[in-house]
Protein backbone atom coordinates (compact mmCIF):
# COMPACT_ATOMS: atom_id res chain seq x y z
CA UNK A 1 0.00 0.00 0.00
CA UNK A 2 1.20 3.39 -0.65
CA UNK A 3 1.56 6.13 1.29
CA UNK A 4 -0.90 8.65 -0.71
CA UNK A 5 -3.52 6.27 -0.68
CA UNK A 6 -3.85 6.47 2.96
CA UNK A 7 -5.22 8.87 4.89
CA UNK A 8 -3.33 11.81 6.73
CA UNK A 9 -4.43 10.24 9.77
CA UNK A 10 -2.87 6.61 9.00
CA UNK A 11 0.54 7.94 7.07
CA UNK A 12 2.71 8.20 10.44
CA UNK A 13 1.61 5.00 11.71
CA UNK A 14 2.17 3.28 8.58
CA UNK A 15 5.75 4.82 8.08
CA UNK A 16 6.40 3.48 11.61
CA UNK A 17 4.90 0.09 10.90
CA UNK A 18 7.36 0.00 7.62
CA UNK A 19 10.17 0.99 9.54
CA UNK A 20 10.01 -1.33 12.76
CA UNK A 21 8.24 -4.14 11.10
CA UNK A 22 8.28 -4.55 7.61
CA UNK A 23 6.18 -7.24 5.79
CA UNK A 24 3.77 -7.09 8.78
CA UNK A 25 0.59 -5.37 7.78
CA UNK A 26 -1.25 -3.28 10.77
CA UNK A 27 -4.11 -5.66 11.10
CA UNK A 28 -0.94 -8.77 11.20
CA UNK A 29 0.33 -6.52 14.55
CA UNK A 30 -3.17 -6.12 15.86
CA UNK A 31 -3.62 -9.97 15.88
CA UNK A 32 -0.27 -10.81 17.54
CA UNK A 33 -0.99 -7.84 20.26
CA UNK A 34 -4.63 -9.44 20.49
CA UNK A 35 -2.72 -13.08 21.65
CA UNK A 36 -0.43 -11.41 23.38
CA UNK A 37 -3.48 -9.74 25.69
CA UNK A 38 -5.05 -12.93 25.80
CA UNK A 39 -2.19 -14.61 27.52
CA UNK A 40 -1.57 -12.68 29.86
CA UNK A 41 -3.70 -14.48 32.85
CA UNK A 42 -1.66 -17.58 31.89
CA UNK A 43 1.68 -16.14 32.05
CA UNK A 44 0.65 -13.95 34.83
CA UNK A 45 -0.88 -17.02 37.15
CA UNK A 46 2.33 -19.01 35.97
CA UNK A 47 4.96 -16.42 37.60
CA UNK A 48 2.37 -16.41 40.52
CA UNK A 49 2.49 -20.26 40.72
CA UNK A 50 6.34 -20.41 40.12
CA UNK A 51 6.85 -17.76 43.15
CA UNK A 52 4.75 -19.91 46.05
CA UNK A 53 6.58 -22.93 44.62
CA UNK A 54 9.85 -21.31 45.03
CA UNK A 55 8.96 -19.40 48.65
CA UNK A 56 7.54 -23.23 49.17
CA UNK A 57 10.85 -24.77 48.69
CA UNK A 58 13.45 -21.63 50.04
CA UNK A 59 11.78 -22.58 53.20
CA UNK A 60 11.99 -26.65 53.31
CA UNK A 61 15.59 -25.91 52.74
CA UNK A 62 15.99 -23.64 55.32
CA UNK A 63 14.77 -26.04 57.42
CA UNK A 64 17.07 -29.01 56.55
CA UNK A 65 20.26 -26.87 55.88
CA UNK A 66 19.62 -24.06 59.11
CA UNK A 67 21.67 -21.29 59.23
CA UNK A 68 22.76 -22.19 62.64
CA UNK A 69 24.75 -25.34 61.66
CA UNK A 70 26.36 -22.95 59.49
CA UNK A 71 24.31 -23.31 55.64
CA UNK A 72 22.97 -20.62 53.67
CA UNK A 73 20.46 -20.92 51.43
CA UNK A 74 21.47 -18.85 48.16
CA UNK A 75 18.75 -18.03 45.66
CA UNK A 76 19.06 -17.50 41.87
CA UNK A 77 22.93 -17.76 41.76
CA UNK A 78 24.18 -17.75 38.31
CA UNK A 79 27.02 -20.28 36.94
CA UNK A 80 30.32 -18.42 37.04
CA UNK A 81 33.99 -19.14 36.08
CA UNK A 82 36.73 -18.78 38.85
CA UNK A 83 36.99 -15.59 38.64
CA UNK A 84 33.27 -14.72 39.44
CA UNK A 85 32.87 -14.42 35.47
CA UNK A 86 28.92 -15.36 34.24
CA UNK A 87 29.92 -18.29 31.65
CA UNK A 88 27.56 -18.56 28.40
CA UNK A 89 26.39 -21.77 27.47
CA UNK A 90 28.28 -22.21 23.82
CA UNK A 91 25.31 -23.46 21.91
CA UNK A 92 22.48 -21.11 23.08
CA UNK A 93 24.56 -18.45 24.34
CA UNK A 94 22.65 -18.07 27.70
CA UNK A 95 23.78 -18.09 31.26
CA UNK A 96 22.84 -20.23 33.37
CA UNK A 97 20.79 -19.71 37.12
CA UNK A 98 20.24 -21.63 39.71
CA UNK A 99 16.91 -21.09 41.81
CA UNK A 100 18.30 -22.26 45.18
CA UNK A 101 22.35 -23.12 45.89
CA UNK A 102 23.22 -24.31 49.89
CA UNK A 103 26.69 -23.60 50.87
CA UNK A 104 28.58 -24.45 53.77
CA UNK A 105 32.13 -23.76 54.65
CA UNK A 106 33.32 -22.48 51.25
CA UNK A 107 31.34 -25.22 49.49
CA UNK A 108 28.52 -25.62 47.47
CA UNK A 109 26.62 -28.67 49.24
CA UNK A 110 23.42 -28.47 47.15
CA UNK A 111 21.41 -26.88 44.32
CA UNK A 112 18.07 -27.33 43.75
CA UNK A 113 15.49 -26.21 40.88
CA UNK A 114 12.36 -25.71 41.47
CA UNK A 115 9.94 -26.19 38.68
CA UNK A 116 6.05 -27.76 38.20
CA UNK A 117 4.96 -31.00 37.29
CA UNK A 118 4.64 -30.88 34.01
CA UNK A 119 7.49 -28.13 33.06
CA UNK A 120 10.12 -30.29 31.00
CA UNK A 121 13.73 -29.17 32.11
CA UNK A 122 15.88 -31.57 29.77
CA UNK A 123 17.33 -28.77 28.11
CA UNK A 124 18.23 -26.33 31.10
CA UNK A 125 20.05 -29.32 32.62
CA UNK A 126 21.83 -29.90 29.18
CA UNK A 127 22.84 -26.45 29.08
CA UNK A 128 23.81 -26.58 32.76
CA UNK A 129 26.41 -29.74 31.89
CA UNK A 130 28.00 -27.89 28.80
CA UNK A 131 28.76 -24.47 30.85
CA UNK A 132 30.15 -26.52 33.43
CA UNK A 133 32.19 -28.67 31.14
CA UNK A 134 34.04 -25.57 30.40
CA UNK A 135 34.13 -23.89 33.37
CA UNK A 136 31.15 -23.10 35.07
CA UNK A 137 31.44 -24.31 38.41
CA UNK A 138 31.46 -21.60 40.74
CA UNK A 139 28.62 -19.28 41.81
CA UNK A 140 29.20 -15.95 43.32
CA UNK A 141 27.61 -14.19 46.80
CA UNK A 142 28.15 -11.20 48.03
CA UNK A 143 32.10 -10.90 46.62
CA UNK A 144 32.54 -14.43 47.80
CA UNK A 145 33.20 -17.12 44.97
CA UNK A 146 31.70 -20.71 45.31
CA UNK A 147 32.87 -23.72 43.95
CA UNK A 148 30.72 -26.32 43.19
CA UNK A 149 32.21 -29.45 42.86
CA UNK A 150 31.84 -32.39 40.36
CA UNK A 151 29.89 -34.48 42.72
CA UNK A 152 27.15 -31.93 43.17
CA UNK A 153 24.39 -31.67 40.54
CA UNK A 154 21.23 -29.49 40.65
CA UNK A 155 18.16 -32.08 41.77
CA UNK A 156 14.70 -30.63 39.91
CA UNK A 157 12.38 -30.30 42.77
CA UNK A 158 8.57 -30.64 41.09
CA UNK A 159 5.79 -29.59 42.46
Amino acid sequence: MSLEKLSEKDKPMEQIKSSILPGFSLKDIGRKLDKLDSDKPNVVQNKLDGCRREEQVGRELKKMYPERKGYTVLRERELCDRDGNPVKDSETGQKRRIDFVVVKDGKVVDMVEVTSETAPKRNQLQKEYRIRSVGGNYVQYEGRIYRIPDNVETRVRRL
